[in-house]
């Protein structure tokens, strides 16, 4: 019988990628071996947004808010320490100080209470039909954040986009990293996901 250290863990990357192409699946996640490329600059500026927001929503509302600010701004600057020197770097601490400022001009404030930021999870992956649990993987996942407005709970989910247009929000009802993400969430946290703040 296999012990709890024994079992594979499931992400929605893992899965996604199983489900793309199982031969990159058995690369990545079993012989753990990824392109030398990986590391676009789209990958690289979502890393480092994602990284403001979590300063941005865990922030200590007892500090001044131009304080918080200026220490996003020099986590930026730490994120593309070579900016001077490389364009890559230069362009991408450009669009991020951008993105990040654009940010808290348009939502100075919000209307809701943080809960959690960067909440990482991890379940069981149970069986519908024999509400049995999987003795081989677990699932484990992170949400952006967690916040609750008028009583009730909502995922935040920050998506950087080149294009955002009518094909992309129509399908964000069906993103199955959300849909998936707040099942888990319900489940490890025993709370109702009302919906999904983009």
């Amino acid at each position: 019988m296999q012990n709890d250290r024994d079992r594979e863990i499931l992400t929605y990357s893992s899965i996604k990628t199983f489900r793309n192409c199982r031969r990159m699946y058995d690369l990545r996640y079993n012989r753990h071996l990824a392109p030398i490329d990986e590391d676009s600059d789209a990958r690289a500026l979502g890393t480092i947004f994602h990284g403001c927001m979590e300063h941005w929503h865990g922030r200590d509302m007892a500090i001044p808010v131009e304080q918080v600010i200026g220490g996003v701004l020099d986590y930026i600057d730490g994120a593309c320490p070579n900016r001077l020197n490389d364009e890559r770097q230069r362009k991408i601490w450009h669009h991020a100080r951008a993105m990040f400022l654009g940010y808290v001009k348009k939502y100075p404030a919000e209307d809701f209470e943080v809960v959690a930021v960067e909440k990482e999870f991890g379940c069981q992956i149970i069986n519908p039909e024999t509400d049995c649990a999987s003795r081989t993987f677990d699932m484990n996942g992170k949400v952006d954040a967690i916040i609750v407005k008028a009583g009730k709970y909502f995922l935040v989910e920050h998506k950087t986009a080149s294009v955002i247009d009518g094909n992309y929000i129509e399908r964000l009802p069906m993103d199955f990293q959300i849909i998936l993400y707040s099942d888990y969430i319900e489940r490890s946290m025993n709370i109702r996901i009302a919906g999904i703040l983009y």
